[in-house]
């Protein structure tokens, strides 16, 4: 399951380079970092089934709003609003990284 989360950062990456990649992390995470917030508030619900699948014993059978697809828009945008503030910072923080070396692409000609 992480390894395609993960998969889409290092995949974007290319296309938005003055997004650096622990923006990336973050972003594919999110819905699952809000669904632990909101499993610990009582709003989704999960319970413990031993035995329910091989892999592990959640039983995630409310999930409406980090997992549905009205949910997930809303909580993406939600994300962009918190980050877009922070692109000009995010880009100068790249383009240092870059200048001194230790960006994983250069710098577009």
């Amino acid at each position: 399951m992480f390894v395609g989360h993960y998969g889409v950062s290092f995949a974007m990456q290319p296309a938005a380079p003055r997004v650096p990649l622990w923006v990336w992390f973050i972003a594919v995470q999110w819905l699952d970092v809000v669904w632990s917030l909101l499993v610990l508030l009582g709003v989704e619900k999960l319970r413990i089934v031993p035995g329910f699948t091989q892999a592990n014993a959640l039983d995630l059978y409310y999930m409406p709003f980090t997992h549905g697809l009205p949910g997930s828009i809303v909580l993406s945008l939600v994300f962009g609003a918190i980050v877009e503030p922070w692109d000009n910072a995010l880009a100068s923080i790249g383009e240092r990284r870059r200048q001194k070396g230790g960006a994983t692409r250069a710098p577009e000609e």
